[in-house]
């Protein structure tokens, strides 16, 4: 078992100039505050240990605002490198790569699939990321690109069916601690499905995350008579 990396299409300084990074990315949000995600990005959500996410190189995105210059003027030089295929020393390339990788914008537009709607300001902050990275010399040395212009984006999804390339982080059962399904009937068949198996793992469905751990929507409608 393992989490795949995927070029993930970053908005770098406005809708015209993106670039795409390979990546697995995470959310460090607490349980109690988890309402709000459990169906944006896919109704079953996996959690985690901290240890397995520390240990394996996550680590929290730096969140800048879009007018911050030092964040603009480092993604101008990098997006020109790439775009103009500049001669440049490689070391300051991949050291600037990884840093324009791990930043991420305050806030901005993000259009999600699962609803097909799209927030013009959605508060990218509010959901704590957490990235892994892939070492961009290994990458080179595989002949898989650090990173993507939009156009070579599209065309490698195109070609390959998907954004993924051959890279991932292994896990175990071991290394999941919470899982969360959309149905009780869902919760109730995998847990007897691990029952005896020795794992810690808590499984809960969306009802009960905001009923017994949030503390919500705990009406009950009745039609009328």
């Amino acid at each position: 078992k393992s989490l795949v990396c995927s070029y993930s299409l970053e908005t770098f300084l406005d809708k015209n100039h993106k670039l795409a990074f390979p990546m697995i990315s995470l959310s460090d949000i607490p349980v109690a505050d988890i309402k709000e995600y459990m169906s944006q990005y896919g109704s079953y959500l996996i959690g985690f240990s901290r240890e397995w996410v520390i240990k394996n190189g996550f680590n929290p995105v730096w969140y800048c605002e879009k007018d911050n210059l030092a964040l603009r003027e480092h993604r101008k030089q990098l997006y020109q490198t790439i775009n103009q295929r500049k001669n440049a020393n490689l070391n300051i390339t991949i050291l600037a790569l990884h840093y324009g990788a791990y930043i991420k914008d305050i806030e901005g537009p993000l259009y999600v699939k699962s609803k097909d709607i799209t927030y013009s300001n959605y508060r990218f902050y509010d959901e704590r990321e957490y990235r892994y990275i892939p070492d961009f010399n290994y990458l080179l040395q595989n002949n898989i690109k650090p990173a993507l212009l939009e156009k070579e984006y599209d065309e490698y999804k195109k070609t390959n069916g998907n954004g993924l390339i051959k890279h991932s982080v292994p896990f175990t059962l071991d290394d999941i601690k919470i899982l969360i399904v959309k149905t009780d009937k869902q919760a109730t068949e995998l847990k007897e499905l691990i029952k005896g198996k020795n794992h810690s793992i808590h499984i809960f469905s969306h009802k009960e995350i905001k009923q017994s751990i949030i503390g919500v929507e705990h009406q009950l409608i009745t039609e009328k008579k």
